[in-house]
């Protein structure tokens, strides 16, 4: 018997690699679907902020002139750093310059008579603690340096502040500032005596014009202490070292 003849079985033929048909067609339009998504999302970020921005409120004010004026509100605690240095620079200017012409008849209250500037200045204390600290300068002053020598003119007093004052926030809308001065006591021409006159002030935010006095500003010193109220800032608590 011949043998059989034998089949020489080759594999299926297949097509080049080259010309296969990709099995990644599909991806060129997913990366484009993905840039058109992001584009999109890009474009509504962008009119979101947009919106944001005009629909931003704004606060219109009326000037003493008559002018309207736009500002943009911030918050309620908020003041900047020069704002408080310069209420507390101010405060103690105003408290404690005493000159003979300024001075008046002072004003009294609770039987003790006091030098107008600090009695005006006071009223940027909080109540209950401004009626304890006017008590306590009484007493200091009343031995070497009476409120009476000032107000009849005999004595005058400057404060001088020779730094900037260093302000330290201690919690939202409270401040320490610390303020660096010298006042000096003197009688006509002649110096008296020139008194250390370093305070670290405590203040807060309150709303502006909260203690102002009153409508009327018949004064220079009104007006001064006015302007200062307008900042929105009150003391809470007063040391000297």
């Amino acid at each position: 018997m011949n043998p059989s003849p034998k089949i020489d079985r080759q594999p299926p033929l297949t097509a080049h690699p080259l010309a296969q048909k990709s099995r990644f067609e599909w991806m060129p339009w997913a990366i484009v679907s993905l840039l058109l998504i992001n584009s999109l999302l890009l474009w509504r970020l962008l009119g979101l902020n947009k919106a944001a921005v005009v629909s931003r409120p704004y606060i219109y004010l009326q000037k003493v002139d008559g002018t309207t004026d736009r500002a943009e509100p911030v918050d309620e605690l908020y003041r900047s750093n020069a704002v408080v240095k310069a209420f507390a620079e101010d405060w103690l200017k105003l408290a404690y310059t005493w000159r003979d012409h300024e001075q008046d008849s002072g004003v009294t209250e609770r039987r003790v008579k006091y030098p107008r500037p600090l009695h005006t200045a006071s009223m940027a204390i909080s109540p209950g603690y401004r009626e304890i600290y006017l008590t306590s300068l009484e007493q200091k002053y009343s031995q070497q340096f009476s409120f009476e020598q000032y107000l009849s003119g005999k004595n005058q007093s400057y404060v001088r502040v020779f730094e900037q004052p260093i302000v330290e926030q201690v919690e939202p809308g409270v401040w320490d500032v610390t303020v660096i001065a010298t006042r000096t006591h003197a009688r006509g021409n002649a110096i008296m005596a020139q008194e250390n006159f370093n305070h670290v002030l405590r203040l807060k935010a309150i709303d502006p014009g909260n203690q102002r006095l009153g409508h009327s500003e018949h004064t220079t010193l009104e007006k001064l202490f006015n302007q200062m109220q307008n900042l929105g800032l009150q003391i809470i608590k007063i040391n000297q070292y």
